[in-house]
């Protein structure tokens, strides 16, 4: 049923950019917003096989503030902070410049795409906010920092790792599946004529054990 109107609202949108006059088509895509996030999943089993660095990157995942060179704020703005909490972070490296980042949580992680929060559960880690500067992108450096984080957490007993990535990114999509994720289900945050509803797709949707809170609801 959800995933049926989902796809109806999104028809309608289309369609009504291609036939209806053009303050209307504006107005309808005013009402009407739709962001899609993909849910991957990777069971730890075993560990994850890091992939060799490009010449002149070396890689160190942090998991406190002292295991930085100099103030984290430099090139994160949260990342004291969220070394603070527990959380960690596989950063690459080329000479004193971080070039890319990946952030792993084992605690609730707002997920500002869709307006929830996500719950890991207590065999799960949570890995987002990756960055990599566009001068090394398609180097290979996101899934490499994956696969560091996933022998991370597989060292430290945990069983599964979960990750969003947007559907229309199809770099990180296809990076996140060469580290060995699955994708589980499709997010939709749909908002019409000012409300808001999250719609779940997929084959796996009513199985994978997830938990999203809505911000208002903690």
């Amino acid at each position: 049923m959800g995933a049926r109107g989902a796809t109806r609202w999104k028809a309608d949108e289309a369609v009504g950019a291609g036939s209806a006059p053009a303050g209307l088509s504006r107005k309808r895509h005013d009402m009407i917003r739709v962001v899609t996030l993909r849910l991957y999943e990777r069971r730890l089993d075993a560990p994850a096989v890091p992939r060799p660095l490009p010449p002149g990157v070396e890689l160190a995942v942090w998991d406190s503030p002292t295991a930085t060179d100099g103030p984290a704020g430099r090139w994160h703005p949260e990342a004291e902070q969220r070394l603070i909490e527990g959380q960690v972070c596989a950063v690459a490296r080329h000479g004193t410049d971080v070039v890319a980042y990946c952030w792993l949580a084992s605690t609730p992680v707002r997920v500002a795409e869709i307006g929830h929060v996500v719950v890991p559960g207590l065999e799960d880690v949570y890995l987002y906010d990756a960055f990599t500067v566009p001068a090394w992108r398609g180097r290979g450096l996101f899934s490499t920092l994956l696969r560091h984080l996933l022998a991370f957490a597989h060292a430290r007993g945990r069983k599964r790792a979960l990750i969003f990535a947007l559907a229309r990114n199809r770099a990180s999509r296809r990076a996140i599946e060469r580290a060995g994720f699955e994708i589980s289900h499709s997010v939709s945050r749909v908002e019409l004529w000012g409300r808001e509803r999250l719609w779940f797709r997929g084959p796996r949707s009513r199985f994978c054990r997830v938990t999203l809170v809505g911000e208002g609801s903690r």
